[in-house]
């Protein structure tokens, strides 16, 4: 069953301050006394150097140490949303299927296999979409706002359990590809690969989510969201 879809993350994401902030999320107009002390500033770093991106991630590992994960764990490549994803199309399927005896192995399988093929497409891990399209619809079982016959597989633009308002597709496929599109949008700044289906996209703070942990507060307002989502993900990887 879905968690909850409501996304703050299209809004903003959450930023280390060092000054007071108000309730806007902007900087108050207080400024810390010694605020133009120059060697606060970094500017022998360039925002495209390595090394900037390393301390960028870094970062965010930092800010997620109270999750409770340790950083071998937060910097384990499985739980990566920009990457590839190692599960075949059969154990996908047989995985949702166990899931959801419901449903047609023949659909369960179109299914997996167009989350690889759209997944490859744009550098996202294919086991994290997928097992996030289990985790928001309850297996297709679609028990939430979210109707079947929408094609929305992540509950993109639906606010609550009663929202109406939540995006639709005119296929599976799009539904999909929308899906990864919304992924990318969080998982990091590069440009889209097709033509953009994902309504929801501007809406992202680009690059807020690199891993499953940070959808935390983001993607969904669950607390316990990344912590479902390792734990579909151990589920999968151990599946006979």
């Amino acid at each position: 069953m879905a968690t909850g879809t409501i996304h703050p993350g299209d809004r903003h994401c959450n930023r280390l301050r060092n000054g007071k902030t108000d309730t806007s999320g902007e900087r108050s107009k207080a400024t810390p006394k010694f605020r133009r002390r120059k060697f606060l500033r970094p500017h022998f770093i360039s925002p495209h150097s390595s090394l900037s991106s390393a301390l960028v991630f870094t970062f965010f590992l930092s800010a997620c140490a109270s999750s409770g994960f340790s950083k071998k764990v937060l910097s384990d490549p499985r739980y990566q949303i920009q990457g590839s994803g190692t599960s075949s199309g059969d154990r996908l399927a047989l995985w949702l299927l166990d899931g959801n005896s419901a449903l047609k192995p023949d659909f369960a399988l179109y299914i997996a296999l167009t989350y690889i093929e759209e997944a490859r497409r744009e550098h996202i891990n294919h086991d994290v979409a997928f097992v996030q399209m289990c985790l928001e619809t309850g297996f297709l079982t679609f028990r939430g706002s979210v109707n079947p016959g929408s094609n929305n597989f992540a509950g993109i633009g639906a606010v609550d359990h009663h929202s109406q308002n939540f995006a639709k597709f005119s296929s599976a496929r799009d539904g999909i590809r929308a899906h990864i599109q919304h992924l990318k949008a969080y998982a990091n700044t590069k440009p889209l690969l097709q033509a953009r289906i994902d309504p929801r996209f501007a809406f992202v703070q680009r690059g807020c989510c690199p891993t499953i942990f940070h959808l935390t507060g983001k993607w969904s307002t669950d607390r316990s969201y990344g912590k479902k989502l390792k734990n579909l993900l151990d589920k999968l990887y151990q599946f006979p």
